[in-house]
């Protein structure tokens, strides 16, 4: 679990984030727990509020990082 106060500066740096490097890093977040064998998988959903998530995910799946 992430202490609080670094959690709040992830979640300041990740909003000064823009297109493929937005998407990425909250991708990379959500899975972390997974990748690190923390759990045994994760679910990520995107919506359009916010920066929109759904429509980056439409416009960068296919592209490799």
């Amino acid at each position: 679990m992430l202490d609080k106060g670094l959690k709040v500066k992830f979640f300041e740096a990740l909003n000064r984030l823009e297109g493929k490097e937005y998407i990425l890093s909250v991708i990379a977040f959500r899975a972390a727990p997974t990748l690190k064998d923390k759990k045994p998988s994760s679910l990520i959903s995107f919506n359009n509020r916010g920066k929109d998530t759904l429509n980056l995910w439409k416009q960068y799946k296919k592209r490799s990082p």
